[in-house]
């Protein structure tokens, strides 16, 4: 990646002037830096999570094998094991390679729960574990799809200056001044609760959250907004489909952002290929959604197995 050594934002100047001033290599450089600290912060949070979750089953695997080497045993240490490895691979050295074996672990233990649960004769009390098979499965999807669209992107380790000014950019986006909030539009992304402020140019968007330090830069032909339901446009806010550089995220957005965004982006046609791909897409969520909502359900009632189950055992 190519190394600017003057800053693309100088201190005290105005982001919207300074933005202007960019050249089309310039919001290319800013656009990598982006991609990559994005690919960073999302391998290292999943990391860290499959790292716990993944050193617990290790360890329980580990106990079963000094009671007894059986194939379950062995199988489930060697599955957790990879968990652990790929983990710290990608907490350590974060690459778009991370989300392939992110991708084929989960795919993995997917599988390996829902054989095991369907050779066990699919017992009520384990319905638990090949609901989790299967949402694992689509996480391995979600992996493999998230690798797909950073290896189609230029993904370059920073220098620390570049790193600088996107973080002044950040910055200036997520604490905006008086007169620059009213021209950004608020989103909220996938299951995070807090909510991006967006700035729209002439040829690109900035999407900056409100609290972490992330910034989103794409070119206006790779962002699209989509409500979820067409007839909820109205309400003063609503759910959609947001859909950045083939990464579509399921969110929400306040009426009068939507509006800005038609005025910037243009009106949406009633029937192509990409509004039919979030028909199909919407399908999916609500799937899983409830998928993930008999998984709660049976684990609580698995939970409530066991204590009545504990509770009569004589002492």
């Amino acid at each position: 990646m190519e190394t600017h050594s003057n800053s693309v934002v100088t201190d005290g100047q105005d982001i919207k002037a300074a933005l202007a001033a960019l050249t089309p290599e310039q919001f290319d450089a800013l656009k990598q830096v982006s991609n990559y600290h994005r690919l960073a912060r999302t391998l290292r949070s999943t990391g860290w999570l499959n790292l716990v979750l993944g050193g617990y089953v290790l360890l329980v695997g580990l106990l079963a094998l000094s009671i007894a080497s059986t194939f379950t045993s062995i199988t489930l240490s060697i599955l957790a094991f990879l968990v652990v490895l790929q983990s710290l691979w990608g907490i350590i050295r974060p690459s778009v390679r991370g989300f392939l074996g992110l991708a084929v672990v989960l795919l993995l233990c997917g599988v390996w729960n829902i054989i095991t649960t369907l050779l066990n004769g699919f017992l009520w009390v384990e319905i638990s574990e090949i609901l989790l098979g299967i949402l694992q499965c689509f996480w391995a999807y979600q992996s493999y799809e998230s690798y797909q669209n950073y290896s189609e992107q230029q993904v370059l380790k920073p220098s620390r200056e570049q790193t600088r000014q996107v973080n002044q950019i950040w910055e200036s986006l997520a604490h905006p001044s008086p007169t620059l909030a009213p021209e950004l539009i608020m989103l909220r992304l996938g299951l995070n609760r807090r909510w991006w402020r967006t700035l729209l140019l002439p040829d690109y968007a900035l999407i900056a959250h409100t609290s972490q330090k992330m910034l989103m830069i794409v070119s206006k032909s790779d962002f699209m907004l989509v409500p979820v339901q067409p007839k909820v446009i109205n309400r003063e806010e609503f759910a959609i489909f947001t859909l950045i550089a083939k990464e579509l995220m399921r969110g929400k957005i306040y009426k009068n952002s939507f509006q800005q965004y038609l005025q910037w982006k243009g009106e949406i046609e009633p029937d192509t290929p990409l509004t039919r791909l979030f028909a199909t897409k919407r399908r999916i969520y609500t799937i899983m959604r409830w998928i993930g909502i008999a998984l709660w359900v049976s684990f609580f009632f698995y939970c409530i197995f066991i204590m009545n189950v504990t509770s009569r055992i004589p002492r």
